[in-house]
């Protein structure tokens, strides 16, 4: 499995999930896509997940990248999974 963050090029051309959901917006929160990675490598999947985060928490100055970078992962991505949750704290 390989995961694709947002601030690497986007991998295409392979089966691939794109996980949408909130994103935390500080360093401090643990994202739920870590679970979610953890929990599909358990499963086998041998594609591409695309993590729309940075690798890094270090904050940019400009987030039109970010934006672009999703729209070619959406666009690629054999399967888009949504999560949903009532109570996720993203603050």
């Amino acid at each position: 499995m390989i995961i694709n963050y947002s601030d690497q090029e986007v991998i295409k051309g392979k089966k691939s999930i794109f996980l949408a959901g909130p994103t935390p917006q500080g360093e401090n929160v643990v994202s739920w896509r870590t679970e979610a990675c953890q929990n599909l490598e358990q499963m086998g999947f041998d594609g591409v997940v695309y993590v729309p985060e940075y690798s890094t928490w270090k904050p940019k100055e400009d987030y039109v990248d970010q934006a672009m970078w999703e729209r070619i992962a959406l666009t690629d991505a054999t399967v888009i999974l949504f999560w949903v949750l009532e109570n996720y704290q993203i603050w």
